[in-house]
C-alpha cells in the first residue's frame, strides 16, 4: 500500500547514502589537495634562490631540441651574498659554438668536442672551458666546442645526421671527442625529470625492427602516451620534493642502449671522415652523482669504441674541482682533464 511516510524514509536513506559516498570520495581528495599544498610550500621554502643571471642563449631546433644562438656575447653570473661565485661571458661563433683559441698557425686537422654543460663550460670563462684548455695544450690543432648545457648523447648523432660538419669545419680530417658524464644515460633514455625540466623536445632514438638505433621524432612527439603521463606527473609537488624520477633507477638495458647510441654516432662520424678518430672521454666521477661513468667502459669496449677513462683522474667531490653552489667542474678540473686528453691523443699515456 502506498505510503508517503515510506517514500520519505526511502528518500532520507538515499540522501544518507549519497552523503556517505560523497564524504568517502572527498576525504582522500581533500587529503591529496592538502598534501600537495603542504609540499608546494616546502618546495618553495627549501628551494635555492641564488642571485644568478643565466643568459637566454639558446633557440629552438628541430634536429637538436634547442641550440646555442650564433654570435652571442652574454654575461652570466652567480652570487653568494655579496660575493661573486663567477661572473663570466659566454661567447659563441657564427655556428653557435662556444669560442676557442685559434691555433698559432694554420693546421690541417681539427678536434670537435661534443657533450653537455661540462663541455660547454657552465660557469667558466671562454678560456677556461675544457675545449679551450685542450686548445692551449695543442696549439697546432683547430678546436671546436659543440657542447651545450643539458645535451646528451642523442645530440651527437642528431648533429652528425644533419651532415653539416663539413660546411662548418674547413679542415678535411680530425677527431671527435664526446665527453660522457654520468647524467647522460638518463638523458639518452629521456627520463621524466629531464623531460619535464628541459628535454621534452630532445631527439628521441629507439631500436628499429632490425635492432638498429633510429630517430623517432622527439621525446614529445615520439612517445605520446608517456608524454601525457609526464605532463600529469610534473605537477605533483610530492614527487618534486623527493626528487622522484622515472625510471626510478638506471637498469642494464639503459646502459646498453646508451652504448649503442654512442656506437651509432661513431659510425656516422667515420662515414663522413673515414680517416678520422672518434673518442669517448669518460669524465671524472662525482660521488654524489647516481651513476659512475666507469660502468660504461666495458660496453664501449665491446663495441670497439676508443675510450679514455678519466673517471678517477681527480675527485670531483673536492671543493677545488667544483664551482661552489653551482657544482659544475671548476677551471682547475677542466685543466687536469684537458692535459690528460692532450697527452692521450698525442700518444702519451694519461696519468
Amino acid at each position: 500500500m502506498f505510503s508517503w511516510a515510506s517514500v520519505r524514509a526511502g528518500t532520507i536513506q538515499l540522501r544518507t547514502r549519497i552523503l556517505r559516498a560523497t564524504v568517502i570520495v572527498l576525504i582522500p581528495v581533500l587529503f591529496v589537495i592538502l598534501l600537495e599544498g603542504a609540499f608546494l610550500l616546502l618546495n618553495h621554502v627549501t628551494a635555492d634562490h641564488p642571485d644568478q643571471l643565466t643568459p637566454y642563449l639558446f633557440e629552438f631546433s628541430i634536429p637538436l631540441g634547442y641550440k646555442p644562438i650564433p654570435g652571442a656575447d652574454e654575461r652570466a653570473f652567480l652570487k653568494d651574498g655579496d660575493r661573486f661565485v663567477f661572473d663570466v661571458a659566454y661567447r659563441t661563433d657564427a655556428y653557435g659554438r662556444r669560442r676557442c683559441p685559434e691555433p698559432s698557425q694554420p693546421a690541417a686537422n681539427f678536434t670537435a668536442f661534443f657533450g653537455g654543460s661540462f663541455t660547454f663550460g657552465e660557469g667558466l670563462a671562454d678560456a677556461d672551458t675544457l675545449p679551450a684548455q685542450f686548445a692551449a695544450h695543442t696549439p697546432d690543432m683547430h678546436v671546436y666546442n659543440y657542447g651545450f648545457s643539458g645535451y646528451g648523447p642523442q645530440q651527437v648523432i642528431a648533429k652528425l645526421e644533419e651532415k653539416t660538419l663539413a660546411e662548418e669545419i674547413p679542415q678535411s680530417n680530425g677527431t671527435l671527442v664526446y665527453v660522457f658524464m654520468s647524467a647522460h644515460v638518463r638523458r639518452a633514455i629521456g627520463s621524466m625529470r629531464m623531460w619535464v625540466q628541459w628535454g621534452r623536445h630532445f631527439p628521441h632514438y629507439a631500436y628499429g625492427e632490425d635492432g638498429i638505433v633510429e630517430r623517432r621524432g622527439s621525446f614529445y612527439t615520439g612517445r605520446p602516451w608517456r608524454t601525457r603521463l609526464y605532463d600529469l606527473l610534473k605537477r605533483e609537488q610530492v614527487l618534486r620534493y623527493f626528487e622522484v624520477d622515472f625510471p626510478p633507477r638506471i637498469l642494464p638495458r639503459h646502459e646498453v642502449f646508451t652504448a649503442d647510441l654512442i656506437a651509432a654516432s661513431r659510425d656516422a662520424f667515420l662515414a663522413q671522415y673515414p680517416d678520422g678518430r672518434f673518442v669517448v672521454l669518460l669524465y671524472p666521477h662525482a660521488p654524489d652523482l647516481e651513476y659512475d661513468a666507469q660502468g660504461m667502459a666495458p660496453l664501449l669496449d665491446e663495441r670497439e669504441i676508443e675510450t679514455l677513462d678519466l673517471t678517477h683522474l681527480i675527485d670531483l667531490s673536492q671543493s677545488e674541482y667544483r664551482i661552489p653552489i653551482d657544482a659544475h667542474p671548476s677551471a682547475l678540473a677542466q685543466e687536469k682533464v684537458a692535459e690528460a686528453l692532450a697527452q692521450y691523443l698525442q700518444g702519451s699515456p694519461a696519468k
